[in-house]
């Protein structure tokens, strides 16, 4: 089973406010989403070895943007 532990979101989740709207929109959320894009692609060539062809489960298809 594969664990991730964020640090610094509490902290991050403050400062979010203090940040202009439109700087927030225009490059922070594309930035972020870019950033999720990466991450969401490695876990799922992760988790591919644990799908089972005979069963039809897939794993991949719940890890979602």
């Amino acid at each position: 089973m594969y664990k991730v532990k964020i640090t610094g979101a509490d902290k991050l989740r403050g400062l979010l406010p203090t940040i202009p709207q439109k700087l927030r929109t225009q490059v922070m959320l594309p930035s972020v989403r870019a950033g999720a894009r990466i991450i969401v692609k490695q876990a799922k060539s992760i988790v591919q070895m644990y799908d089972d062809p005979e069963t039809g489960r897939q794993i991949a298809r719940n890890i979602q943007t």
